[in-house]
C-alpha cells in the first residue's frame, strides 16, 4: 500500500522540475526517457522483477497515486480516502449490475457486497483490489445495460473500464472474457441451449489459450508455469512469513495445468480453513470460506430448481469464479496473497449460490431469530 503511494509521490516531484516529464510518466507516452530514469528509481514497485511480457500493473497504481497527488497535495490519508469512496461506489455498481440480471434479488446483492469480508477489508486500501473492484462494478453495469439496450452509449462507458481491468489485474480481465461473451446472447434460451453455448465458449477459450504463442506471441501456459516458480522462489526467501503452501510444480502445458486443477481449487474454495489462521486477518478469511461451506450444505438441503434467468446468472457468474479460482489457485504459494486475489469472484459465488437456496430457508432462519428474541 505504501510502496506505491511513496511511488507516486516520486512521480510527483516531476511536477516541481518539468510538468511536461510528470505527464510523460503518468500518460506513458514517452515514458522511457533516459533523463527519467531517476524518478523511477525513487518509485518503489516501478521496476518487477518478473514481467512475463505482460504489463507491468504496480506502474498502473503508483500513477494512479501520482494523478490523486494532484488534489490531496500528497497527503497519503485523501488519496486513501478517495480510493476507498470511488471503492464503494465500485460495489454499488456491482451489486447494480447483478440486479440487471436478477432484479427480484436486488436487495440481496445490495447488502451482500457490502458484508463479505475479504471484499472489504482489500478494497478499503491503496492497492490494485480497489481499482479491480471500480472497473469490475462499472464495467459489468455498463455491459450488462449494453446487452440489454443495444445502446451504443453503454458499450463505450464500458471500454474504459475494461481498459482498467487490463491495466489494474490482467488476469482478471481475462478470467472475466467468457462471462462476458455469454451474456451476449438471448436471456430466453432454454437450459440446454445455454450449457451448450458456455460450452463452446469454453472450450474455444481454452484452445486459444493453448495457442497464444501462435496468436499472440505469449505462451500462457508458460507464463503460468514460471509466475508459479517465481512466486514460489520468492516466498521461500522471505523471512517471517507463516502461511506459505505447497504447490505442485506447473509445467508448461495442457497436461500439467489438468492434474494440478484439483489442488488449485482445494486452495482457492477451501483455504485458509480455521486450524491454519495464524494471524487476524487470516482468521476472518477462514470464517468467511466457512460460511461459504454453510451456504453450500444449506443449498445441498435446500435446493430450488433455478428458472432460466437464475441458471443464466449462475453460468455467468460460475464461469468466472472457476477460471479466476483456477489461475490463482495454480500460481499462488501463499494463502494471504490466495486470499486477496480470489477477492475479486467472491461476490458471484456467494450469489450463485444463494439464489439455489430455497427462499423458504431464510424466512425459517429469520422466524426462529424472532422467536427467540420474544422468548428472551
Amino acid at each position: 500500500m505504501f510502496n506505491y503511494y511513496k511511488g507516486g509521490k516520486a512521480i510527483s516531484e516531476a511536477l516541481q522540475d518539468n510538468p511536461i516529464d510528470y505527464l510523460r510518466m503518468v500518460s506513458g507516452i514517452g515514458a522511457d526517457a533516459e533523463h527519467l530514469q531517476k524518478y523511477y528509481f525513487d518509485a518503489d514497485y516501478w521496476f518487477k522483477p518478473f514481467n512475463y511480457g505482460l504489463f507491468n500493473d504496480n506502474r498502473t497504481m503508483i500513477r494512479y497515486n501520482a494523478v490523486l497527488n494532484l488534489f490531496s497535495m500528497g497527503h497519503f490519508s485523501i488519496n486513501l480516502i478517495i480510493t476507498v469512496f470511488l471503492s464503494f461506489f465500485g460495489l454499488c455498481y456491482l451489486s447494480r449490475a447483478f440486479a440487471e440480471m436478477l432484479p427480484k434479488y436486488k436487495a440481496v446483492f445490495t447488502v451482500g457486497v457490502m458484508i463479505i469480508p475479504s471484499v472489504l477489508f482489500w478494497t478499503s486500501g491503496l492497492l490494485k483490489e480497489s481499482l479491480v473492484i471500480i472497473a469490475l462494478g462499472f464495467l459489468l453495469f455498463h455491459w450488462i445495460n449494453f446487452t440489454n439496450s443495444k445502446k451504443l452509449k453503454s458499450l463505450l462507458y464500458a471500454l474504459p473500464f475494461a481498459a482498467l481491468l487490463i491495466l489494474a489485474k490482467f488476469y482478471v480481465f481475462v478470467a472475466l472474457i467468457p462471462a462476458l461473451i455469454f451474456i451476449l446472447f438471448p436471456k430466453k434460451l432454454s437450459y440446454i441451449k445455454q450449457l451448450v453455448v458456455m460450452s463452446l465458449i469454453l472450450l474455444i477459450s481454452t484452445v486459444l489459450l493453448l495457442n497464444s504463442k501462435h496468436i499472440l506471441g505469449l505462451d500462457f501456459t508458460e507464463i503460468m508455469a514460471n509466475k508459479q516458480s517465481d512466486f514460489v522462489n520468492y516466498v521461500n526467501i522471505q523471512e517471517n512469513v507463516g502461511s506459505n503452501i505447497d504447490l505442485n510444480k506447473l509445467e508448461p502445458n495442457f497436461l500439467s495445468i489438468a492434474k494440478n486443477l484439483p489442488q488449485a481449487y482445494y486452495n482457492s474454495f477451501l483455504r485458509p480453513h480455521i486450524f491454519e489462521a495464524k494471524s487476524i486477518t487470516s482468521l476472518f478469511a477462514a470464517i468467511e470460506n466457512t460460511l461459504i461451506l454453510i451456504l453450500i450444505i444449506a443449498l445441498i438441503v435446500r435446493f430450488k430448481k433455478p428458472d432460466i434467468e437464475k441458471f443464466r446468472f449462475i453460468l455467468f457468474s460460475l464461469s468466472f469464479v472457476f477460471i479466476l479460482f483456477a489461475l490463482v489457485g495454480l500460481t499462488t504459494p501463499n494463502l494471504g496473497a490466495l486470499v486477496r486475489y480470489k477477492m475479486p469472484a467472491l461476490p458471484a459465488l456467494v450469489f450463485s449460490i444463494i439464489v439455489c437456496i430455497n427462499p423458504k430457508f431464510f424466512q425459517k432462519i429469520s422466524f426462529k431469530r424472532k422467536m427467540k428474541e420474544e422468548i428472551m
